[in-house]
This record gives C-alpha cells, structure tokens and sequence, in this order.
C-alpha cells in the first residue's frame, strides 16, 4: 500500500481503518474473549480470594519498575478462577512480573501467573500474560496492539544499569538502576515471533514467505513503529484471507 507523502488524508484513513478493528476479538489468543462473561463471577471481594500478599520492601535498586508509574483503574481476569476483578485501581511491575493493586487502604501485589488479562477502563488499553500465549512464552505482561488471525504484543521487561560511581570524584549513580524496555512480538500461524529491531533482519525473519519478505522492505516497516507494525500483521492477516 503505497501512501502519497504530500496528501495526508490516506494516512488519516489509514489510521481509522486500523482503529475499527475490535480490540476484543478472539484471534490467536488461547480461551481469551473479554466480552464473554457468562461464566464468569462478578464479585467485588474476589481480590481479597485471590493469592495476594502484602507489597515487598523496596529494593536496593533504583530507577523506574513500573510500565506506568500512575494507577489506573481496571477490570482483571484471574487464571484459572476466571474471576473477573472490576474497578480496582492497579500498576504493573514489570521489574517483578507482579500487579499492584489498591485494597482496602493497602497495597498488595497479585503474581502474572495468576492474571489472564488487564483491561485499564478508561484508555481501553488491553495487558494480557503468558498464561494466555504459547508455551514457554516469556513471563510477564503483553499490551495487545492487534488481535484477528495474528496478534501483534508489546512485551515489557526490565533490564539492569549497572551504577557508575565514581568515589573519587563523587560523581555518577551509586545504586544500579531498573530500565523497563520493551519489544514487539508476532503471534502468527501459531508461533510467537520475536520481531527483530533492524527491518532488513526482521524481513529474513520472514524470509521463508516472499511476500511478506517484500512488503516489509518495499513499504518500509520500522519494527519499533506500532503504526507500521499494525499495517504489516493486517497485510499478514491478508495473506492469511487469501488462502
């Protein structure tokens, strides 16, 4: 899809194309339909069931933990239970794979391993976990971008700044510092895809498809724009249609 760089009225369509998608819909996300609630329990004390625990003192480690540092009210899926947690302020710590919620005049963290799903009410923002992906995925908490036939995530992890000190001169961090970093990932016929950072590595990714191979080239994806990230699983999605 060639987009004419003078006229910006393809790319405002483009973007609300995109943005009809149903965020909800099944796709490849295993036994994941947020709009299917009926065999759900809808109970405002389900927090207080589920295994939660008093928050840890903090670390020795400084800097940022959290994928955003303001709480945010949200409705949560527990797994296995499938209880449905509703209104419950709450923030992600992708440091310690653990959700911070707000009880009771407390704060308390419930594991990932023991959510299925996040839906922040007012961004209309979906995390999902691992327990919802293929096996062996990594820990953690995925922002679902896309979700038909393929499902494009934005996976978040932490890394370590080591400190650099400098006792002499007195300068620099003294403690090593949390960095939340994140990367893309495809889940497409069935295999979740680390999507490579570098476009002419992320085309051999998907070399073995020379359609797909030449789109991501011609049309120029950057594989850390979500824009392009959403065009390139739609053209995927496509193919998919096609067959």
């Amino acid at each position: 899809m060639k987009i004419l760089k003078n006229n910006p009225l393809p790319v405002i369509a483009l973007f609300f194309f995109f943005a009809s998608f149903p965020i909800t819909a099944i796709g490849q996300i295993r036994g994941f339909n947020p709009e299917d609630t009926s065999e759900r329990t809808h109970s405002d004390n389900a927090v207080i069931k589920a295994p939660v625990r008093s928050k840890n003192a903090s670390s020795n480690t400084v800097g940022n933990v959290y994928i955003n540092n303001n709480w945010k009210t949200a409705d949560i899926i527990l797994n296995g239970s499938n209880e449905l947690i509703t209104g419950i302020p709450v923030r992600m710590n992708a440091h310690k794979n653990q959700l911070e919620i707000q009880h009771d005049g407390k704060v308390k963290t419930l594991e990932s391993d023991n959510i299925k799903s996040i839906l922040i009410e007012n961004e209309k923002t979906t995390y999902i976990t691992n327990s919802l992906l293929v096996k062996n995925s990594p820990e953690g908490f995925y922002r679902l971008i896309y979700n038909q036939h393929s499902s494009l995530l934005c996976y978040y992890y932490s890394e370590i700044r080591q400190s650099n000190y400098n006792r002499a001169m007195d300068i620099g961090e003294r403690k090593d510092a949390v960095v939340i970093m994140n990367d893309y990932y495809l889940l497409f016929h069935g295999k979740l895809i680390k999507l490579e950072s570098n476009r002419r590595k992320m085309a051999r990714q998907f070399g073995y498809n020379d359609k797909i191979y030449n789109y991501i080239l011609s049309e120029k994806i950057h594989p850390k724009n979500e824009f392009d990230l959403v065009k390139f699983a739609t053209f995927c999605d496509s193919l998919n249609n096609n067959t």
